[in-house]
């Protein structure tokens, strides 16, 4: 991989690396693991026309996306394998892309906020215990009964909340009819949700 002038030349268009320091730093790192090793990258094929190699993989083609995979990848496999002991095929079974493209949908406030249901880092009353220490911070501010953990925000008996669940799964559902989602695979997703949130479907006569 040729570094020249702080732009990481490939055979297509530059890369420059003042948007990401992690990634330069990481493809450094790499390739100097490689070359340490006495590892030889492959030499390109005809037609390939590429310099950029990561490890000894030739990247050809997505650079920006291969190398932001790269620099933040390993570091959030091992975050994810520690906090919920996941082995590495869990891990791959995830898919991930799929995730990511829901997630450009989205707003950067939504955004935000599905990765803080993802990974379990909601402001809520689990949460504001592990930082206060106090037992009471931990209850559910609506039913005040229950510890308040991820599962219990969707779970709370509390009538508000449960008037406020059901709004938010017949807003669903009408959504998915009006993009013309066939009802058989919409209606087994939202009951799916209805069984997590001990909610019934009211049937209409």
């Amino acid at each position: 991989m040729a570094i020249r002038s702080n732009t990481f030349h490939t055979a297509s268009s530059p890369l420059k690396p003042n948007s990401t320091k992690i990634a330069i730093n990481t493809l450094k790192n790499t390739c100097g693991a490689a070359h340490n090793l006495g590892n030889t990258p492959p030499i390109p094929g005809t037609g390939t026309g590429t310099t950029l190699y990561l490890g000894n993989n030739m990247v050809t083609t997505e650079m920006d996306e291969q190398i932001a995979y790269a620099a933040h990848a390993p570091a959030q496999v091992k975050y994810l394998m520690d906090k919920y002991e996941w082995t590495d095929t869990q891990v791959s079974a995830i898919n991930w892309t799929a995730i990511g493209l829901a997630k450009k949908r989205l707003t950067r406030k939504t955004s935000i906020h599905i990765a803080k249901i993802m990974y379990n880092w909601l402001n809520i009353g689990q949460q504001k215990k592990k930082i206060s220490h106090h037992d009471n911070d931990a209850i559910c501010p609506c039913c005040g009964t229950e510890l308040e953990d991820q599962d219990h925000i969707y779970q709370c008996t509390h009538p508000n909340m449960r008037e406020s669940i059901k709004k938010g799964l017949d807003a669903m559902m009408a959504k998915f009819h009006k993009h013309h989602i066939p009802s058989s695979v919409y209606i087994s997703f939202v009951d799916t949700l209805r069984h997590v949130t001990h909610s019934k479907r009211e049937w209409k006569t």
